[in-house]
């Protein structure tokens, strides 16, 4: 998938911006793109939608699927966590385990050196007292059976006796594995959302290498602020010194100089560098369903409905 840079931005005077992006890589054999993509603000998505236009230099259909994941998930807290219920983990013993695999494949390995394979069929437990005591103070587990399936024989195997124990099925391994990181990754700190969503853009048609997507669309900024410098020669008391040369003066020189700067704030979270950038000294008006607004900081409320806006 392939972002479309920013390329050019007109930004008004009504906190409105006209965003224009274009594909930067063309199409090539050997690494052919297939899907685009755009990552938005989440808090003007439906703006966003209501003016998107897309096109291509060969006029190809685009589909367009508006996402509402965030961008901003580590892939960790994306991926599918669903596991195996393994029984482990602070105040589980071998025995709460083993009671979570019954029907699987495990080696259990005894003090006397002996091994014994089977499927866990059963975990007994039984009541502990105290010693001098008739008085039960906790249940354990005290026993595991397991089934021989090659002479159906089932096979009793102290719990106290066992040194360790290994899980054979592979499946049951990789389950047991995914598990732990899984566990591991819930202790994690989970990413803060960036309010962003992704826009993908496919092509019915792979383009021509000479190609590329023309993506473009209406977002919120910040208003720019006009600035301005006057630049007056020397002239007695009523002018301003912007020389030391004193043969400098209005006399030898009447030329007054004007400068008209914008200064422009990037609200945004990506650069704009290299972006070419157009300062339009008027509103930009919006057309929603059948109302015509004039999209000022008051009419806020008006830019935000769903669908069918028309700059």
């Amino acid at each position: 998938m392939d972002p479309i840079p920013l390329k050019k931005l007109t930004i008004y005077k009504n906190d409105l911006a006209f965003f224009e992006h274009k594909s930067a890589h063309p199409q090539t054999k050997q690494s052919p793109i297939d899907t685009y993509s755009l990552n938005v603000p989440i808090a003007t998505k439906d703006l966003i939608m209501g003016t998107l236009s897309v096109k291509s230099d060969g006029n190809h259909p685009c589909s367009i699927n508006f996402g509402s994941r965030d961008t901003s998930r580590n892939q960790c807290h994306d991926e599918d966590q669903s596991t195996y219920e393994f029984e482990f983990g602070p105040g589980k013993d071998m025995g709460d385990f083993l009671a979570s695999c019954i029907g699987s494949r495990v080696r259990v390995k005894t003090q006397d050196g002996s091994e014994v394979d089977g499927l866990v069929m059963s975990v007994e437990r039984q009541d502990v007292a105290t010693e001098n005591s008739d008085e039960v103070v906790r249940n354990v587990w005290s026993a595991v059976q397991l089934l021989d399936t090659e002479s159906c024989t089932v096979r009793r195997v102290q719990l106290e006796d066992a040194i360790d124990f290994s899980v054979l099925d592979r499946k049951m391994q990789e389950q047991l594995v995914k598990s732990l990181y899984v566990a591991s990754k819930k202790r994690y700190p989970k990413p803060k959302d960036t309010g962003r969503t992704q826009i993908t853009i496919t092509p019915d048609k792979p383009l021509l290498e000479d190609e590329h997507i023309y993506a473009s669309f209406v977002d919120k900024v910040t208003e720019w602020q006009c600035m301005y410098r006057l630049e007056i020669p020397k002239h007695e008391r009523d002018a301003m010194l912007i020389t030391t040369d004193e043969s400098y003066s209005v006399q030898s020189d009447p030329t007054v100089t004007l400068s008209v700067f914008g200064n422009v704030k990037n609200p945004t979270d990506s650069d704009w560098d290299g972006v070419q950038i157009c300062l339009v000294a008027n509103d930009l008006s919006i057309l929603g369903p059948s109302i015509t607004t004039s999209t000022r900081r008051t009419s806020s409320h008006s830019i935000t409905g769903r669908g069918g806006f028309q700059i």
